[in-house]
């Protein structure tokens, strides 16, 4: 069956940035996939590439299996119902017609029967002839909601449609938007809580930094490793008789400073101290002027050592996500630490080279200690 919208490596660029990195998902009828993220992940990007609203720098967007920007917008209108997340609205119009711009494509009359039996779906038909800025923030998103509803389109696209509702308000735009998916329509939605997340979309599109982190059923998507490099948390979901459960915990503290510290300091003391202690060794060794004459073994360590400290600063700015490869670096550290004591002990190096690498067998214990303080509580 024809997926309702499909994205295809999706490249989205402002200006030299790339916010996307060659996205994809496919959301077909009758499912509610949700996108989850921490803010600036890249959701509503996300949702506007794939509705043609933002240009694709790479990849291609579809529609129904038509490519999105060779759509007319009637057609993209009849297509797609978006709500976005700015729930700004210019002119005090009465809540029917702001719901009856949904059905901006059909009869008068028409429109405003979808509107008025969509502000009822919603819980507002009594205010049907309100202005909307005479109203409060919740019950404007709610209009907002019948205005998405009444186009009955076959996809809905909603960002954040929770957002700004009180509890009671929440389950019932999730429930309305359940039952599109159960009239056949293919639903989409940005959403921050994630045990809602869990609880009513049957896939879930985990965002993290422009990339699709996971893609899968709500507890394949939430699992630990993807909260902590994710949304920074420490936790796990659980399915319980009353819906998904979050239990989790900020990871941001004091472990993942002093792993920030100890791989930044670590990279900063490679450049600074020993490659430069390593070039001159070696310079030394070319002109014989020292106790060893292999200068091609400083200066292939001089290359290495660089290379090294690189993925050092790397590690360090963002602790939680490269924390797989933290074993490796633990493993480079005390590699050259020990290589050079080696290589003292055959008569190949000085004591000063030996010495200034000492302290990379430190932080090679300092680095495993990092390494056992970030992982995910579910690993503890």
């Amino acid at each position: 069956m024809t997926p309702a919208l499909l994205l295809e490596d999706a490249v989205v660029r402002r200006g030299s940035a790339a916010v996307l990195h060659g996205v994809g998902f496919a959301a077909r009828a009758g499912e509610v996939l949700g996108v989850v993220g921490a803010n600036g992940s890249g959701k509503t990007t996300l949702l506007r590439a794939a509705l043609g609203l933002v240009r694709l720098a790479g990849g291609r967007a579809e529609l129904a299996g038509r490519e999105v920007r060779t759509l007319s917008e009637p057609d993209r209108a009849r297509l797609a119902g978006y709500l976005p997340q700015d729930r700004h609205v210019g002119w005090n119009m009465t809540a029917w017609r702001i719901a009856s711009l949904g059905a901006v494509q059909a009869r008068p009359a028409e429109a405003r029967a979808r509107a008025e039996a969509a502000l009822d779906r919603v819980g507002l038909l009594a205010l049907k002839d309100r202005g909307v800025l005479e109203m409060s923030g919740g019950e404007r998103a709610r209009v907002l909601l019948a205005r998405l509803l009444a186009t009955n389109a076959p996809l809905l696209v909603a960002d954040e449609p929770i957002a700004g509702l009180d509890p009671d308000a929440q389950l019932l735009a999730l429930d309305l938007l359940r039952e599109e998916a159960r009239r056949g329509a293919a639903v989409v939605l940005t959403l921050h809580d994630l045990p809602l997340a869990a609880r009513y979309c049957d896939r879930l599109l985990v965002l993290s930094r422009g990339r699709v982190l996971a893609d899968g059923p709500p507890t394949g998507a939430l699992t630990p490793a993807v909260l902590a490099e994710a949304f920074a948390l420490d936790g796990r979901l659980a399915l319980t008789a009353d819906g998904a459960m979050l239990a989790a915990k900020r990871r941001g503290g004091a472990a993942m400073r002093f792993a920030r510290w100890t791989f930044t300091l670590g990279g900063v003391w490679g450049i600074l101290v020993v490659a430069p202690m390593l070039f001159l060794e070696g310079w030394i060794a070319a002109n014989d002027r020292g106790p060893t004459a292999y200068p091609e073994t400083y200066y292939g360590f001089v290359g290495a050592v660089l290379a090294w400290q690189l993925v050092y600063l790397t590690i360090g700015r963002d602790p939680a996500r490269f924390r797989p490869i933290m074993p490796l670096a633990v493993l480079a550290k005390l590699g050259f630490g020990v290589t050079v004591w080696l290589l003292y002990a055959a008569g190949r190096t000085p004591m000063g080279v030996a010495l200034v690498a000492s302290p990379d067998l430190v932080l090679a214990a300092l680095f495993s200690l990092a390494y056992l303080r970030t992982r995910p509580q579910a690993e503890a």
